[in-house]
């Protein structure tokens, strides 16, 4: 499910999702279920907030901690000479 379809799915079961600082907040009056919770906590660190202006520090800090991160996002190959052929 997209991001948009399950922000979407939240507003209809009437649960309210924000972000506070780095923290994410949620509120509704009718719990969560366990399913809701898990996509939740696996969709949190793939949130992007923008609003009218993009705040260049904070997106290059979140670049950076991505590259931190993932060491694959670091990964580089030397430019080569021989070709990849599929055989």
């Amino acid at each position: 499910m997209r991001a948009v379809q399950f922000l979407k799915q939240l507003l209809n079961l009437g649960i309210k999702v924000w972000a506070e600082g780095d923290r994410l907040r949620v509120r509704t009056s009718t719990g969560l279920s366990d399913e809701i919770r898990r996509e939740l906590q696996e969709r949190r660190p793939d949130r992007i907030e923008i609003n009218h202006e993009i705040d260049i520090a904070a997106l290059r800090r979140a670049v950076t901690e991505l590259l931190r991160r993932y060491e694959v996002l670091r990964t580089s190959f030397p430019p080569s000479t021989v070709s990849l052929c599929r055989s």
